[in-house]
């Protein structure tokens, strides 16, 4: 009984040992793909919309029935048995459908462009969450106005923003830097939903006097909301766009934080200016010396006719009529500094109340948050 028990339990082993060796040529084969259900044949599955054309008072249209993306095939088989008389095996041949290259349907690719961009304009614009484009609701409102259209995903949306920020980037980078020489800028911030937010917007006047205005940026403001935060932020911001030497002024409201960054960015702009003032000082000090000494000359030549006409006949025998024309009106008297008389004071005080309507008029028609068209009318 023990010697049969052996033998067997031998004769396994040596079975096992025996298959190893064919293990590597065993040949693992891929279950098969279930087959495509049929009623797609029947459904557009991009858009989820019925492809079966129906005849409605003389003129056939699409099918407006959609499914959603949860609806299970057995459904859409409902659909296409109870309103089409479509059943699997049964298909009608003179059933008809949307053809891809039906030119009815065909939407011109800039026209699907245009679509697009105003879709996006809105969801800026109205401040839509992108996810708005997967309602169903809001997809069968866009295939009732453009069948032809497929309302974009999220993805796609948010790809496009991006091009469209970065092409407005360069736009106002090259519009500022033509038409700007100082600039006004107003900041906020606010916090919704729990999430801290700043904004910033500049105003400026161009050479022409065009008022112009631009939104920098909208992004989202870490806490601490301190004035050097802030302070920090704004430079940052207005290096980068590579005009902080054209600040000019700011506005916010009367937080404290608010008016210690303004009140930092204007002293230390301020303490910069005051240094490049300085040195352009220092640098004029050796240009008075030059203009005294021209003053001494002109009324030591003035003053002494031998002198003058000798001059003029140095200038002569360089036989240079341009540099004669060019350089003969050096002798010409310099008009020198005159004191500010007594009565210079009145007749600017007179020119003043001359001009006092001129000034109110200029003030009241100034103004770039009400209308100022109908004040000239008037």
């Amino acid at each position: 009984m023990n010697n049969s028990s052996k033998d067997k339990t031998e004769t396994t082993y040596n079975n096992l040992d025996s298959t190893s060796s064919i293990i590597p040529h065993i040949q693992v084969i891929p279950a098969k793909r279930e087959a495509e259900s049929w009623v797609w044949s029947y459904i557009q599955k991009k858009t989820r919309r019925c492809q079966v054309l129906v005849e409605k008072d003389g003129v056939k249209h699409q099918c407006e029935w959609f499914c959603q993306k949860k609806t299970s095939t057995t459904s859409i088989a409902g659909h296409l048995r109870m309103k089409h008389r479509i059943i699997e095996g049964k298909e009608d041949i003179e059933t008809e459908i949307v053809s891809k290259q039906d030119d009815n349907f065909f939407l011109d690719p800039y026209k699907r462009e245009r679509i697009t961009n105003c879709l996006l304009a809105w969801l800026i614009d109205d401040m839509q969450a992108f996810h708005v484009v997967n309602n169903s609701k809001f997809q069968e409102l866009f295939y009732e106005a453009v069948p032809q259209y497929s309302v974009p995903c999220k993805n796609s949306l948010y790809k496009k923003m991006s091009e469209a920020v970065s092409i407005g980037e360069k736009k106002l980078d090259k519009l500022m830097a033509d038409s700007m020489e100082t600039f006004f800028f107003t900041t906020d911030l606010w916090t919704q939903h729990h999430i801290s937010y700043i904004g910033v917007t500049i105003h400026w006047i161009t050479s022409d006097f065009e008022i112009k205005q631009a939104l920098l940026t909208i992004a989202n403001f870490l806490y601490p909301h301190t004035g050097d935060n802030i302070e920090d932020y704004l430079r940052k911001e207005f290096q980068k766009w590579n005009i902080t030497a054209k600040l000019f002024g700011g506005t916010t409201d009367n937080d404290s934080s608010m008016i210690k960054a303004t009140m930092q960015l204007a002293i230390k702009d301020g303490l910069k200016n005051i240094k490049t003032l300085i040195d352009a000082a220092k640098k004029l000090k050796n240009i008075k010396t030059l203009i005294d000494a021209a003053k001494k000359l002109n009324n030591f030549i003035s003053n002494h006719d031998k002198y003058r006409d000798l001059l003029k006949t140095t200038f002569r025998e360089l036989n240079n009529s341009d540099l004669f024309t060019r350089e003969i009106n050096v002798l010409d008297p310099i008009t020198s500094d005159t004191d500010t008389r007594w009565n210079n004071w009145i007749a600017l005080e007179e020119l003043i109340l001359l001009s006092q309507p001129f000034i109110d008029a200029t003030n009241i028609t100034s103004g770039s948050i009400y209308p100022t068209l109908s004040l000239c009318m008037q």
